[in-house]
This record gives structure tokens, C-alpha cells and sequence, in this order.
């Protein structure tokens, strides 16, 4: 496949949030990356770090996009996650993270947006905040760099600069490709508990029974191991008789060590908020929860079957006072592994 103009590659970076299709503002950046690494010293010099790698793939109905970075990292392996999907009620990026060199990462978030060709996402609160920038986007570059203020955005210190390189076109990095071609790098996680849903890997076929709507769907999931520290990510596809077209509901799922305890991040092609829970899985299930205002509360329960079955039901209360109704059913079994 030939690379797009350079006019195709700078319009995402130019368009608003007022564009037709906000969510593919970041589709300069889908492919596969070579990474020049620079960072700040105390001397107020720059140095130039590793080369690590990283693949950016669109995910959900192009609804999101995923950022897998790895490579050596200032004496340690780092893993690198994101995933950055557009809130078109808040009209801005919501951006997940996960870094981590040796299992003891944690989930993260940013909130930003694009304006004049320069993309920026910021974190913290008060004077104290961080603010990622994407800029000089070309066909086969983009450079992003980090800073810090302590005094509220009235003066910035960068401190870390990625320089991206393309390796591969965009087309080399689908849905498809996220699943099929590992890409992870470095050492399983220490933790025991990280790997408590790993009874879930793998490809599953089935039934996807909607008790409020009362029909049954065809449903298909797919589970793997996003990086080899502890995060886990699954794709869950539906659809009803006849259909052609799959209806797409993404989640990534990690232990995080400081919490003892794992999180959950989701969201689908019609609605892509990225919504949390909380969790703590075992061999025998896996229940995650997300809290609702009002007291409400969605609970996803994931249970092992015998003969390599799987069965996921899923829950939702309405407020503090309501009870908890079933409203979807999933069976699954495991699909063998292909021959290679």
C-alpha cells in the first residue's frame, strides 16, 4: 500500500473538534514506529536514550486507537500501553496508560485535544500537571515530548522527547493484525495474581443471549495478553441472524499491585466512553464492578466452564435501592488453536 499524502497525514492533526469524524484524529499515527528516545538533563542538556519500537493499531469500529510501545528503557525493559478513544459528549480524548518495567505499573488518564496542528493532553490537578504533546506530524515522523509545570501552565519543562520513524503503513496495523501477530515483549508479571484470568485466553465461539431484548445473537471472543507484564484484553463481537456486520465490545483488564486488585477499561462502537471497574479475579470467576451515579451498579461475572466453556453474565442495578437483573447471558467454548 502506498503512505498517504503528507496533505492525508496533517489533516487529522488539523481538524476540531467540530469535524464530522473526530475520532480519526489521531490516524497519523496508526503503524508501526521506531523510537528515538531523547531526555533533559540536570546540565539543561538533551541525551539521546534507547531506540525502542511501537505499533499504534485502530481498534473498536475505529472507534479507538491502541498504542503498544516495548524496548529498553534507561537499564530496565519498559512495556508501554494506551489506549485513546474520542468523548463526543465532552468533545475531547479520553487517554488510558499502563507503563510499567516489572509488573508494579498502574492505569492512568489524560484529557486533551487537538487545535492548529498540535495535539495536547494533560494530567494532575492544581499547579501540579503533566501534559503529553503530539506536533510535526510528516508521512513518515511525529514527534511527542512530555512536560511538567509546578505553577499551574504559566511555565513548562519538557523533559522527555519521543522521535517517531515509521517501519511499517498503516495498513500493516488492523484489529485483525492485534490479534493474530504477537508484538509483545519481556518478562511475564512477578505477581501471581496478574496472571488470575489466564483460564480466559485464547479464541471463543458461542451464544450471546439478550434477556431485555429477548433474541439471541451469534458471539465470538477473543483474549490475549497485551504485554507480557499484566494486561489482558479481550474483544467481544455479537451479532444477530442473518447479519453480516459484528457489533464490537473492546475492554482491557490489569492488575494493578499498588490497588491489589485489577481494573477493568471499556467501551463499544455505540458507545465509546471508556467506562471502569474494579475487580478481583480467582481461577473459579471473575467479577468486576463499576459503580453508577445514583448507586447504581454494572457488574460483568466471568466463569470458567467444564469441557473448555466459558459463561459471561452480565448485570446492571438502577440505583441505590434496586436489585441487580440479569441482562445478557454468554456461552462460550473454546475454539482449538490452529495449526502453525
Amino acid at each position: 500500500m502506498i503512505l498517504p499524502s503528507l496533505i492525508a497525514l496533517l489533516a487529522p492533526l488539523q481538524v476540531d473538534s467540530s469535524a464530522p469524524s473526530p475520532h480519526h484524529q489521531f490516524d497519523f499515527w496508526i503503524g508501526e514506529w521506531s523510537v528515538q528516545n531523547r531526555h533533559f538533563q540536570e546540565d539543561g542538556s538533551w541525551k539521546d536514550g534507547d531506540v525502542t519500537r511501537a505499533r499504534i493499531t485502530p481498534v473498536c469500529g475505529h472507534r479507538a486507537v491502541l498504542e503498544e510501545w516495548a524496548g529498553p528503557f534507561r537499564g530496565s525493559f519498559m512495556n508501554g500501553f494506551s489506549l485513546r478513544a474520542y468523548d463526543p459528549a465532552r468533545e475531547d480524548w479520553d487517554l488510558l496508560l499502563f507503563w510499567t518495567t516489572d509488573g508494579n505499573g498502574g492505569f492512568g488518564r489524560l484529557r486533551g485535544g487537538f487545535r492548529h496542528g498540535r495535539g495536547e493532553f494533560f494530567s494532575g490537578a492544581g499547579d501540579d500537571l503533566q501534559r503529553y504533546t503530539f506536533s510535526d506530524a510528516l508521512p513518515d515522523s511525529v514527534r511527542w515530548d512530555s512536560a511538567l509545570t509546578s505553577d499551574g501552565g504559566r511555565s513548562w519543562r519538557t523533559d522527555w522527547i519521543m522521535e517517531f520513524s515509521r517501519t511499517a503503513p498503516a495498513s500493516s496495523t488492523t484489529q485483525e493484525h492485534l490479534f493474530e501477530i504477537p508484538w509483545s515483549e519481556g518478562e511475564l508479571s512477578p505477581h501471581a495474581e496478574a496472571r488470575a484470568m489466564d483460564w480466559a485466553l485464547g479464541s471463543w465461539t458461542g451464544t450471546y443471549s439478550d434477556l431485555a431484548g429477548e433474541r439471541e445473537l451469534e458471539a465470538r471472543l477473543r483474549c490475549k495478553l497485551l504485554d507480557k507484564d499484566c494486561l489482558l484484553l479481550d474483544l467481544l463481537e455479537t451479532r444477530a441472524p442473518g447479519e453480516e456486520d459484528w457489533h464490537e465490545r473492546l475492554a482491557v483488564r490489569g492488575y494493578v499491585a499498588q490497588r491489589g486488585a485489577w481494573e477493568s477499561h471499556r467501551l463499544s462502537e455505540d458507545d465509546p466512553v471508556l467506562r471502569g471497574a474494579v475487580g478481583r479475579p480467582t481461577a473459579e470467576v471473575a467479577v468486576f464492578e463499576e459503580a453508577r451515579p445514583g448507586g447504581g451498579l454494572w457488574r460483568e461475572a466471568w466463569r470458567p466452564l467444564e469441557d473448555d466453556g466459558l459463561a459471561i453474565e452480565l448485570e446492571e442495578r438502577e440505583g441505590a435501592a434496586g436489585a441487580l437483573e440479569l441482562r445478557a447471558v454468554v456461552e462460550l467454548r473454546r475454539i482449538p488453536d490452529r495449526p502453525r
